[in-house]
Parts: C-alpha cells; structure tokens; sequence
C-alpha cells in the first residue's frame, strides 16, 4: 500500500512542466500556490491523468468515503474545472473559471472537505 503525499510535499510537479510549458503554466502556478497555503500539511494529493486530487484518504486503498476536491486545467479554454466530490457520491458540485477564480474555489473546497471530513469522523453512522 503506497501512501499519498502531503500537499506540501508534492514531487509531481514536474508533471506540469513538462506537458507544455506555456500552455499548462496556469496549472503550474496554481498548484505552486497550493502547496503553500496551511492545509497542505493535512491533504492528500495525487494524479489521474492531468488531473489534480486533493483528499483527506492517505491512500487508494483507503479512499472511500473521503471527501475529492478534483483539479483540471483546460489548455483550450484556458479555463479550470474544479468539482467537490463528496464522501457520498450525491454530495458534489464543480465549477469553472479562470486562475484567480480557482484558487477561490479551491479554498472554499478545502474548507468544506475539512468540515466535511471532521464530521464523518467524530460522527457515528
């Protein structure tokens, strides 16, 4: 079982480099900046495809129930997709915007996975 990495230790960065420099540096430069906001030393992150996933799951194997926040960058619309994946699947929601417009969104995430997951955790089912 291979954990996750922390936010803050993110080594995949490389990833976004090397798919086109120019065209993926707004996903480059959004991640940069989430690596360095306070709750990159509790998230989870990893990759599927040149998708970006933010969880409370440190590892595949333990991913059900944890709250997704899913990153994508468009490098034809220049636009992100940012979607909330809840630990239930008929919580979620997503939206589209530019840089600035998703780090908001990504902040707002952050905050309801963290909500979310402390809720899923002290509350019995």
């Amino acid at each position: 079982m291979a954990d996750w990495a922390l936010l803050c230790d993110y080594s995949g960065l490389w990833h976004y480099e090397t798919l086109g420099q120019d065209d993926w540096s707004p996903m480059h430069r959004v991640v940069v900046s989430i690596m360095a906001r306070p709750f990159a030393r509790t998230i989870h992150v990893h990759n599927s495809m040149n998708s970006l996933a933010l969880t409370t799951a440190p590892c595949y194997e333990e991913r059900e129930g944890h709250p997704t926040i899913w990153i994508s960058f468009s490098t034809e619309t220049h636009q992100f997709a940012i979607s909330y994946l809840g630990s239930n699947s008929r919580n979620s929601s997503g939206y589209r915007g530019h840089e600035d417009q998703a780090l908001t969104l990504i902040d707002s995430f952050v905050l309801r996975l963290a909500i979310e997951n402390q809720f899923r955790t002290t509350v019995p089912d």
